[in-house]
């Protein structure tokens, strides 16, 4: 009905995904038990995420980088499609409601992955797998 399952027994490195819309009631139970709640949406079934299920969706005044935060985790998201993405599937608030945090707010959070311009890594608590663009080698020229 919902969820993931073991496809044999013998060889249960193999997951398969169920897709569904019936959430099985000990999941629903343990959801509510860590704060996350899903309410119904319409006579069929779907469901729609509550804005506490959001990842919070940051930026300094000063500065027009976008990050994702979620705990003390940030991501920084460098393209606005990409955030675009995120806001249709309903899992970051549209652009208009991002918040504003000074810079003593991103010294709390873990970043993981690149750095933004205009920020460096003594700005976040931590700086995880950090992502240095690589240049991009010119095309080999062939040998005549």
């Amino acid at each position: 009905e919902f969820g993931f399952a073991h496809g044999s027994r013998s060889e249960n490195w193999h997951v398969q995904w169920v897709a569904g819309d019936t959430m099985p009631a000990a999941v629903l139970a343990y959801e509510a038990s860590i704060g996350v709640f899903v309410s119904e949406r319409g006579g069929d079934g779907s469901t729609e995420l509550q804005e506490e299920d959001m990842t919070k969706a940051i930026k300094l005044a000063d500065n027009d980088a976008i990050f994702t935060a979620s705990g003390g985790v940030a991501s920084w998201i460098n393209d606005p499609e990409d955030y675009g993405r995120l806001v249709t599937a309903k899992l970051a608030p549209p652009i208009e409601q991002v918040e504003i945090v000074d810079r003593l707010t991103l010294s709390a959070l873990r970043l993981v992955g690149a750095i933004p311009p205009g920020f460096t890594a003594g700005d976040f608590q931590e700086v995880i797998d950090q992502l240095v663009p690589q240049p991009v080698p010119p095309p080999s020229q062939p040998v005549v």
